[in-house]
């Protein structure tokens, strides 16, 4: 996307004078002593800007001394920065004089950086949400602040994803409800999908030996494997026995028929055995149980496993529950994300991602912008750059994207 005055987009290594094309041809001093300050404080750079606020007068790139960012295009009164998401090198220097007039409708402000082959604006064109203990409340709903934040930045023109270790069939009806066209991030990484299309945009099933394995280890600890599949459709859950004091998934394969309403029959199925119906790799496998149980037979798949799945292992000792998720080795939200930002075409600079827990680590680190709530998992807050908001039953979400979209 480039807005109204943009410079023209050129190769990479091409020898041609930097510059940045519908400029003003009025000469201003150029501040390069001081940062220069403009309106919106609550805009923060990972470069250690903190405060700006605009000046009364016009548009100028000017030097900052003290930032890895070569110059900040400020708006004049009634014309705000050009919205320019890659453009030539610049220079604002007293040689070349390079004072910046840039018009545009956009009403930002931005940081061109000059120590790239290209220039590159930081302004977020991704949102990638997390939903379990993030988006969602303790009682799984979508607060009323929550959901207005998200369509006014979606009016903005941010794209928003959803991002969850749930099923994407778990996933989908948010999304639509919603209204969000970027697909779904779902099972941690293992398959993304458009929710209105059912289009697969990436999917790294479960290779089937490996598949194979996971039932015989979890069969051997007494554990009630269920099985992810239908990666080319909705999704499906098939399952085969189910032990009747094993609460947590009773629970849950109730919890999946209820959601789904009409199409339970369709979502979720049970066979005879999984292991005959397993003749082609699954999405991903799942055990849930006691949080003891599930500890215990986490550390088994890792001894047994190591290097041929990775385990996503949810504990709530609170509600003595948890969860063991068995996905491809190579996948995580942050390849999710990654290919949902190759998609769009959208640098990693200008990717907010928020998260909760520890499966959100590579989907943080992947974004240039990376923000946890207040009731996120201790380990988190060691993330580099992180920002925290307030809890996921604080609008945390909404508060985020009034900080550093609205």
């Amino acid at each position: 996307m480039r807005g109204r005055g943009c410079a023209s987009v050129v190769p990479r290594g091409a020898a041609r004078t930097p510059r940045i094309r519908d400029v003003s041809r009025s000469s201003l001093p150029i501040l390069s002593e001081f940062m220069l300050q403009l309106k919106a404080a609550r805009f923060r750079w990972k470069t250690g800007i903190r405060r700006l606020a605009r000046r009364p007068h016009a548009s100028v790139c000017a030097q900052l001394k003290h930032s890895p960012f070569a110059c900040l295009i400020s708006p004049a009164h009634h014309t705000p920065a050009t919205f320019i998401r890659q453009v030539e090198q610049t220079s604002c220097t007293s040689e070349n004089s390079a004072e910046c007039r840039v018009t545009s409708a956009e009403q930002k402000f931005y940081l061109v950086t000059q120590h790239l082959p290209l220039g590159t604006v930081f302004m977020i064109r991704l949102l990638a949400l997390d939903l379990d203990g993030t988006l969602l409340d303790s009682c799984g709903r979508v607060s009323a602040r929550n959901r207005h934040a998200i369509e006014r930045a979606r009016a903005a023109g941010v794209r928003v994803a959803l991002v969850t270790g749930r099923r994407f069939r778990d996933a989908r009806p948010l999304a639509l409800e919603l209204g969000i066209d970027v697909p779904v991030i779902a099972h941690n990484g293992a398959l993304t999908k458009h929710a209105r299309t059912l289009e697969t945009v990436a999917a790294y099933p479960l290779p089937l030996t490996a598949a194979h394995e996971v039932l015989r280890l979890g069969r051997a600890r007494g554990a009630d494997p269920l099985v992810s599949d239908d990666a080319d459709g909705a999704g499906l859950l098939v399952y085969d026995h189910l032990n009747e004091a094993n609460r947590p998934v009773l629970e849950y394969i109730e919890w999946a028929r209820r959601i789904h309403g009409d199409e339970a029959e369709q979502a979720v199925v049970r066979v005879p055995s999984l292991e005959q119906y397993l003749d082609h790799p699954p999405v991903h496998i799942a055990f849930s149980g006691t949080d003891t149980a599930m500890l215990s037979l986490s550390e088994v798949l890792r001894q047994e496993l190591e290097h041929t799945v990775k385990l996503m292992v949810t504990l709530y000792p609170q509600k003595s529950f948890g969860l063991v998720d068995v996905i491809h080795p190579d996948v995580s939200k942050g390849t999710g994300l990654a290919a949902v930002a190759r998609e769009y075409k959208v640098a990693r600079a200008e990717v907010l991602a928020i998260g909760d827990n520890h499966n959100d680590i590579e989907m943080l680190e992947f974004a240039g912008t990376r923000v946890i709530v207040a009731n996120a998992e201790a380990s988190l807050h060691d993330i580099a750059g992180v920002h925290v908001t307030t809890s996921n039953d604080e609008d945390g979400v909404a508060v985020a994207i009034e900080e550093f979209i609205l």
